[in-house]
């Protein structure tokens, strides 16, 4: 379809995953990266009850930074249950969640005393 971006995206980045799959290495190495050198990358946590949010922690343990999703009215449970495993900083992903500048404004002064160096899209 002209036009459709998100088509030709997923094409392209299948693609590129079989390609790594065929050569059994990660795009990092395709491309002479040095792994200590690439960006960080973060493991999302979707909005679910304290015990799936928990354990959902644990396996990213691995990842030096989670992005969190937010913005439907837990957004505290959230943030102190992933808190009770794990002090590693915390990136936030409301989707448009928050509807009050306001309200906005606070929960993000919150979330800075709770490590999160990232608020994307509260509005």
């Amino acid at each position: 379809a002209e036009g459709n971006c998100a088509a030709k995206a997923s094409v392209d980045i299948a693609l590129h995953d079989l390609v790594g799959k065929i050569l059994d290495k990660p795009w990092f190495k395709i491309w002479g990266y040095n792994q200590e050198d690439t960006p960080l990358t973060t493991f999302t946590i979707g909005i679910d009850k304290p015990e799936v949010v928990t354990e959902k922690v644990k396996e990213a343990a691995p990842y030096k930074i989670l992005k969190v999703k937010i913005g439907r009215g837990t957004d505290e449970e959230m943030i102190n249950t992933i808190r009770k495993v794990t002090d590693i900083p915390l990136c936030v992903d409301v989707n448009q969640g928050w509807k009050d500048k306001h309200e906005a404004l606070d929960k993000i002064h919150w979330l800075k005393e709770q490590g999160v160096v990232f608020v994307e899209q509260p509005m």
